[in-house]
């Protein structure tokens, strides 16, 4: 005869199942939030520190390659100009992402401990990359 399967006991089963599949995804999305903040602020180190008048002088210098392109009539020399208003961008954006040097270290303090110990990453790795000692400890390193 054919075996009779107790329903609530797949019930009950399936529910376990289902559960650990999405606390898997849960836990997936922590990982990839705490490495987010780890890279974010390992990239906000690499930034250069530049005074605030030198930002000021950032964006003077870009108000006037947009003028010259608005002026320019030869499409070689315009391309030329687009490009050193690019290049002025990317400098204010790597000065924006230092001046938020605080609030990724605040966010690195709070993960750097767990991704660290499942990433396998030392302490004296995260020290060769910059990151200083007082943050470290902070996080628990």
């Amino acid at each position: 005869m054919a075996e009779v399967v107790d329903l609530r006991l797949w019930r009950t089963q399936g529910t376990g199942m289902a559960r650990r599949k999405a606390e898997r995804v849960t836990e997936r999305g922590e990982r990839r939030a705490e490495t987010a903040a780890v890279a974010a602020y390992l990239t906000a180190l690499r930034a250069p520190k530049v005074p605030a008048r030198s930002r000021a002088a950032l964006e003077k210098r870009r108000a006037q390659k947009e003028q010259w392109i608005a002026d320019e009539s030869s499409p070689i020399r315009e391309v030329e100009l687009i490009q050193q208003r690019l290049d002025i961008d990317a400098q204010l954006a790597q000065i924006d992402q230092g001046a938020r040097l605080p609030e990724l270290e605040a966010a690195f303090v709070k993960v750097a401990a767990s991704w660290a110990k499942r990433s396998r990453i030392s302490a004296a790795a995260l020290r060769e990359v910059g990151v200083p000692a007082r943050v470290l400890s902070k996080a628990g390193l």
